[in-house]
């Protein structure tokens, strides 16, 4: 797994592009269809639709929080089993992860990835654990009590 999400560290949006016939699913499950787009920037509607897509040889190209979580070093995941840090309240839900990636003494990594959950994603919490001087793991918490 860490393989075929470890595809290219890039500071802008990256593509994926290592033939999506042969693993679509370990980019589009557990929710990472929702932080992947087609080329022209639109969106998947369903974990389904992305699967599809990829296997028919379309190309995946990771969204913001993806490519800023990878911009730091870090690996972009959204499989909840892989937290660090697991949710707070029964019922609250991971929405992705970012695991290894490296601060410096400002945060500005950590303020970055903030900024993705809670502005960008619908975040409701971002939790942060790291030594202190790297690598760092963040998970972004979805409200555990949706309107």
């Amino acid at each position: 797994m860490t393989l075929v999400l470890c595809v290219a560290f890039a500071l802008t949006i990256g593509v994926a592009t290592a033939n999506a016939k042969t693993y679509p699913s370990n980019l589009c499950t557990n929710n990472g269809w929702k932080y992947l787009t087609k080329p022209d920037g639109s969106p998947f509607g369903s974990e389904t639709a992305c699967v599809y897509y990829a296997r028919n040889g379309g190309t995946l190209v990771k969204g913001p929080t993806w490519s800023t979580c990878e911009s730091y070093g870090g690996l972009f995941l959204t499989n909840p089993k892989l937290a660090v840090i697991g949710p707070a309240y029964k019922g609250q839900r991971i929405l992705w992860l970012c695991n290894g990636y490296n601060n410096d003494s400002a945060n500005t990594a950590s303020a970055a990835l903030i900024q993705r959950c809670l502005f960008s994603d619908g975040g409701l919490a971002y939790a942060d654990f790291g030594p202190s001087n790297n690598p760092d793991f963040g998970t972004c918490y979805q409200d555990p009590f949706p309107n």
